[in-house]
């Protein structure tokens, strides 16, 4: 399926009237994994601020269907800097869908889900489509990294997305001061 009938497919689940849902979670991964540019670089990137919380933000598109837009943003907690997302959205007409977020360690008020006390991935399925939960992807998993850089390197090679290193803050929030020198020295995100 193109990435494009992908989308209108999901958008017809959100407005309630799909005429037959066809779409699978191949389909979605292949969504989350597709080639994406970025469209905003800007020379001197650096995060918005407000109530307790940092923010950075970039625009993408699919490398072979530019119509098909993406949001990718970082958010990090500034009293716990170990609780951040990396997060790639997907921009629709009537709502935004979140196809897949990074997390550092979170912890629920309740602990109610223990896996949010460590590093983890939420990642959308037809199933949450269906269910018209579109913020909050059911699928959790553990993760392979352990820190807000590793969850970036996971993060962009994973989606997918071409020279996302160039186009990083300098510092990435209070976490050891992270600067894109370290991430360009670092092998295994090249």
């Amino acid at each position: 399926m193109k990435y494009s009938e992908i989308c209108q497919m999901i958008e017809s689940v959100w407005e309630g009237d799909p005429d037959e849902f066809k779409l699978t979670d191949s389909d979605l991964d292949d969504l989350i994994t597709c080639e994406k540019n970025i469209v905003n670089k800007v020379k001197n990137p650096r995060f918005e601020e407000n109530v307790g919380q940092r923010f950075f933000k970039l625009d993408l598109v699919a490398s072979k269907d530019s119509s098909v837009a993406f949001l990718f943003h970082i958010r990090i907690n500034k009293e716990m800097p170990l609780n951040f997302s990396v997060v790639l959205t997907l921009p629709l007409p009537t709502k935004n869908l979140t196809l897949f977020r990074c997390n550092g360690p979170h912890n629920e008020p309740d602990d109610r889900d223990p896996l949010h006390s460590s590093y983890h991935t939420h990642t959308v399925t037809t199933n949450d489509i269906q269910a018209k939960i579109f913020n909050e992807p059911k699928q959790k998993l553990p993760a392979n990294y352990s820190s807000i850089l590793g969850a970036i390197r996971h993060f962009a090679q994973h989606c997918n997305i071409v020279d996302l290193v160039h186009a990083l803050p300098q510092e990435l929030g209070n976490i050891k001061q992270i600067s894109i020198g370290d991430i360009k020295n670092d092998q295994q995100f090249n």
